[in-house]
């Protein structure tokens, strides 16, 4: 059976337990159809892909219908090189729905993991890393793929460290680590963010600074660096790196500048993004 009919049969597959409210019954051979939805998460049909495994995931992951074992089947599958890192660092290319759907997945066992723990702590700081890893080494920023739908690498793996850090006590320099590749995603000249993407790194960002466990002067540092870019005059790439670390810095802004415990910060970067725009005005 070929990959095309392999679709065919899990799209009607899945249908058919969406009429169920996604409940399963003793027929249902749920490794099997697990098994099936890892090997199809990056589906370039965008109704599989999204409606369907990724709908389906997230209902019997939260809801508790997935046992343990199947839950750690789920959690080294999504981290593996035929998933999570399948042909990283390609760009414009289909490998990319693969990864944007595994990284999806951390989310859902994070809340599963709060609410029921399953994962030991070897384990949690094995997500971590794969996420740090992960994000450094992503290069398809695309957002909406015509006729393929969302691939949105950015703002699925924002979502992944807001769960992270919301689920997970970490200590101050994973924060100051995970900010540090935030800035990073942001700073770039060869694309300019217009899916919203910044929103969902700032609610990331929120996360993080919220448990305040960074100093004042940590949290004004990062706010510095995003300014310290290489400039050159090449201006259809300066003008994508302006633009990104405007719409995030004033996103994160207008998200903590009434919250009297940012007062600084919030005032720190209203001034730089004075600073930067002055130069281009």
């Amino acid at each position: 059976m070929n990959r095309v009919q392999e679709e065919y049969i899990l799209k009607n597959r899945l249908n058919m337990l969406k009429q169920k409210d996604f409940k399963l019954d003793k027929s249902d051979r749920i490794e099997e159809v697990i098994k099936l939805m890892l090997r199809h998460i990056g589906s370039t049909d965008s109704e599989l892909r999204d409606g369907l495994i990724y709908t389906t995931f997230a209902h019997w992951i939260i809801s508790g219908e997935l046992s343990e074992n199947i839950l750690a089947y789920i959690k080294d599958s999504m981290l593996d090189h035929e998933h999570l890192f399948y042909n990283i660092g390609e760009t414009n290319t289909d490998s990319v729905f693969v990864r944007s759907f595994s990284v999806l997945l951390i989310p859902l066992l994070l809340e599963r993991n709060q609410a029921r723990p399953f994962l030991e702590r070897d384990e949690l700081m094995e997500i971590k890393e794969n996420l740090l890893l992960y994000i450094r080494k992503e290069r398809d920023r695309r957002g909406f793929v015509e006729n393929k739908g969302w691939a949105h690498t950015l703002a699925h793996t924002a979502d992944a460290i807001h769960a992270l850090f919301l689920y997970t006590d970490l200590p101050p320099q994973d924060h100051i680590t995970f900010l540090e590749a935030i800035k990073m995603a942001v700073c770039i000249k060869e694309v300019a963010y217009t899916n919203l993407e910044e929103e969902r790194l700032v609610t990331a960002a929120v996360t993080l600074l919220d448990q305040q466990k960074l100093t004042e002067t940590e949290v004004e540092d990062w706010i510095d660096n995003f300014l310290k870019w290489d400039k050159t005059e090449v201006w259809n790439e300066e003008y994508k790196i302006i633009f990104n670390i405007k719409s995030f810095l004033g996103s994160l802004y207008f998200r903590i500048h009434g919250n009297p415990e940012f007062v600084h910060t919030a005032s720190k970067i209203k001034v730089g993004i004075h600073t930067m725009m002055k130069n281009y005005i």
